[in-house]
């Protein structure tokens, strides 16, 4: 439908395209598909599309001095000459008249049309894509749409052309995937203060209570010295985090190499090339930090993506997630604002390069405050003015998007939405249905004491292996049970049965479908019975089909269609009282009445025999002369 309205209603012509063509017509045979499914499957494993296009051509010459020809005046790269196939783009992009003209190939009748079938398979291939975006738009899965359309636009290898395969009849199993913090109220916007502490409350509060304090993480700096009897001897000196004047939660958006130079600059040693080693408290703590803020990193979460029916959630639940993080923007920039007029203003305090060192920027002298102010500034050109009413009304993924850009543009800063329990996972009741996985039996061999989540292994490990986002989750748990970190704990709407398994399917035509699985990964404790307001990020969310055990398979036959064909007919019908209904009696007396009268109009005058005389004159044909007329001997009646 959504392709159709395109080119129906979007009469724009195609760029480059032949005169008459418009940008959304397709035309799209089972040869033209089969070509085109066989170029996007060479591309797929890694082949350049000139080079698949290429061996088609030169399987299309079929002679070797042809072959040789083509692939010295088409070459892929110029060092090629002629080792490899030549180049297909170039090929098709020219007509046979020409290509006879570059090369001396006298192209055959046939070799021009298997030629322009290539063509057109080409054509057909980003035909295809767009179609399978749309095809996976609207069946759930936007993550494989933009695949497609990246692969249509050359920038991403294509997936599985799904659009042109019947597809088999089945349930729809949905999931979630969330992780959840205890949440925490923004704090009055303060000058110094940490920006992750105002863009997100609840993780900063999180990572003040399960990392070490400030001077427990130590950097150690190494110069290496010439001694007065010719050798080199080691001088080291430490500093901590809180010698470096940053509180844990800063690290959030700061590089290892930044607070590595932080801490040459800092700390004072006798040479110029001096080294910070990697193995002290203070790189494995903050690599340890990268490592959360990346698992944990998804999008904030709306009501109508955690309900299990989504139709329940009222559209204003969705609003107070963004009017929440729109609030948290506007503290944010205006951190960043009067950071950066400080910055420009005249004589800026030391201080101001500290707070900027809090926005991930650490410029190096000379021109410190300058590159500062610059980067800064930068950041705020990029990102929306909050004192604007449109930004206000921006989607929360594009408000959140804004706090990414101007607090972390590299990413790595999580971002949570603030709902409450009941609203995860919630039935048309409006009550929560999460409950605590169980524990493994048998604890980890190198964490005596600790056992995993069952839902690691029975579920997270399979997902893991198909999900970027479940991947990076399984990693950090499996490493936080090795190095003793604080784990986290996982809930679901599925307890002991995430693949849902001894379910009776839901009929089709009159059961609802299953609910969707939900699995949130949290803090032991964070979820309770008191309906408590949480964090929530959107790690993942993904739709697949479980097929049914039985199919209905069809044939089709082709067969020629008749030259002519009947007009078609729409049926009025209207009840005979105006005073009643028209109900399901009435309705078929109707039709069984338009039937026979169907049948009685094909009648012609010579089946009515007698009965023609009742025609209307109009209706009789004259066989034997130029009167019109019928017999009426029929109607004669005889006495008895």
């Amino acid at each position: 439908m959504i392709l159709r309205d395109k080119a129906v209603y979007d009469p724009a012509p195609a760029a480059g395209a032949l005169p008459g063509t418009r940008r959304w017509d397709m035309s799209i045979d089972s040869a033209r598909a089969r070509l085109a499914q066989r170029i996007c499957a060479e591309v797929r494993i890694g082949a350049p599309l000139a080079e698949v296009l290429g061996r088609e051509v030169e399987r299309i010459a079929a002679t070797k001095d042809a072959i040789d020809a083509l692939r010295q005046r088409y070459m892929l790269h110029s060092a090629n000459q002629g080792r490899r196939v030549c180049d297909g783009e170039q090929v098709i992009a020219r007509t046979p008249a020409q290509v006879s003209a570059d090369t001396g190939i006298v192209l055959r009748a046939d070799q021009q049309a298997a030629l322009g079938e290539l063509r057109d398979a080409v054509d057909v291939y980003g035909d295809l894509l767009v179609a399978d975006a749309v095809f996976d738009v609207v069946s759930g899965r936007g993550d494989t749409a933009g695949a497609a359309m990246e692969a249509a636009a050359g920038l991403d290898l294509p997936p599985e052309i799904d659009v042109v395969r019947t597809p088999r009849s089945g349930d729809n199993a949905s999931t979630v995937l969330l992780a959840v913090l205890a949440h925490q109220d923004m704090l009055p916007a303060a000058e110094g203060m940490s920006p992750v502490e105002l863009a997100e409350p609840s993780y900063a509060s999180y990572v003040e209570a399960t990392f070490p304090a400030a001077d427990r993480w130590t950097w150690r700096r190494e110069d290496r010295v010439l001694a007065a009897d010719g050798t080199f001897a080691t001088v080291t000196a430490d500093a901590t985090l809180a010698d470096l004047g940053l509180a844990v939660v800063d690290l959030a958006v700061l590089r290892p190499e930044q607070v590595a130079g932080l801490v040459v600059t800092q700390v004072k040693g006798p040479s110029v090339q001096p080294s910070v080693r990697t193995d002290t408290s203070g790189p494995v703590l903050h690599a340890r930090l990268l490592r959360l803020g990346a698992t944990l990193s998804g999008r904030p979460a709306l009501p109508t993506q955690t309900a299990v029916d989504a139709h329940r959630v009222d559209a204003g639940e969705d609003d107070a997630v963004r009017d929440d993080l729109y609030a948290r923007y506007a503290a944010v920039h205006g951190l960043a604002s009067a950071l950066h007029a400080t910055l420009t203003g005249a004589a800026p305090p030391d201080a101001a390069l500290a707070s900027a060192l809090r926005f991930g920027i650490a410029p190096t002298a000379p021109d410190a405050f300058k590159k500062a102010a610059d980067a800064l500034g930068a950041r705020l050109d990029k990102v929306p003015d909050p004192a604007l009413a449109a930004t206000a009304a921006l989607p929360a993924d594009r408000i959140a998007r804004a706090i990414g850009d101007l607090v972390a543009p590299g990413g790595g800063l999580p971002l949570f939405a603030r709902m409450r329990q009941s609203q995860i996972a919630s039935t048309s009741a409006g009550a929560a249905a999460m409950t605590v996985e169980p524990r493994e039996a048998t604890p980890l061999a190198a964490n005596a004491g600790a056992g995993g989540n069952r839902l690691d292994r029975t579920w997270l490990s399979t997902v893991a292996a198909i999900r970027a986002s479940a991947a990076r989750l399984e990693s950090y748990q499996f490493e936080a049970a090795l190095k003793q970190w604080p784990s986290l704990s996982a809930w679901s709407n599925w307890p002991g049965n995430p693949w849902q398994q001894g379910v009776a399917r839901p009929s089709h035509a009159t059961d609802p479908p299953l609910p969707a699985l939900v699995v949130v990964y949290a803090p032991a404790g964070a979820l309770g019975d008191a309906d408590p307001t949480l964090a929530v990020s959107l790690l993942d969310a993904w739709t697949e089909t479980i097929p049914s055990r039985e199919q209905t398979v069809t044939a089709a036959f082709g067969f020629n269609a008749p030259a002519s064909r009947p007009p078609q007919a729409i049926l009025v019908a209207v009840p005979p009282d105006d005073n009643a209904p028209l109900d399901t009696a009435t309705l078929l007396d109707i039709l069984s009445e338009t039937r026979e009268l169907a049948h009685a109009r094909m009648a012609s005058q010579r089946d009515l025999h007698a009965l023609a005389a009742a025609l209307p004159m109009t209706t009789v044909p004259s066989y034997y002369s130029d009167i019109a007329g019928v017999e009426l001997d029929d109607w004669e009646r005889t006495a008895p």
